[in-house]
């Protein structure tokens, strides 16, 4: 078969698979019944105050923790039940970043106040996610949150970074 031949082929198998998607069956992202679960609210806060956006300066927050919290919904009223996620990127580590991921609860521990209400938390008590205090390294902090339903549907991510300069 000739490169002209084999391009011709890729063509019309890539034409065909664009109109099968686009033809507008069960392709849609959200097939019909399938319930809606959005992300509506996601923040760090160090001392009580909200640091998403922001850039920390020298010793901010030093002596207090992360508190890391997001609102889920499903079908627009409160989703307790499911699972929230964080995944960080933060300057240090390995390779220049420290990154992993973590969990929020909605059940009344690990800092989260009212159990069953569709707002997931975190109280990093230990300082293992947190991005303030003294010991903090410069750069950019990114926090990806998303939601999980029980039957495998990921809800939207929400996306937060803060800045430290320690300078």
């Amino acid at each position: 078969m000739t490169l002209k031949q084999r391009t011709l082929h890729l063509v019309g198998a890539l034409t065909a698979l664009a109109l099968f998607a686009c033809s507008g069956g069960d392709s849609s992202p959200t097939a019909p019944g399938t319930p809606v679960m959005q992300l509506t609210q996601a923040d760090l806060q160090v001392g009580g105050e909200s640091v998403a956006g922001q850039t920390l300066g020298p010793g901010h927050g030093q002596g207090q923790h992360t508190f890391f919290m997001a609102e889920l919904m499903l079908d627009g009223a409160p989703a307790p039940g499911h699972e929230v996620w964080v995944k960080f990127d933060r300057p240090g580590g390995m390779m220049g970043m420290n990154q992993g991921q973590f969990r929020l609860y909605d059940d009344g521990t690990h800092g989260d106040p009212t159990p069953g209400d569709g707002v997931y938390c975190l109280l990093d008590t230990e300082s293992r996610y947190g991005c303030h205090g003294a010991n903090m390294r410069d750069g950019e902090y990114h926090y990806d949150f998303w939601g999980q339903h029980q039957a495998g549907h990921e809800s939207n991510h929400e996306h937060v970074r803060v800045w430290v300069d320690q300078n």
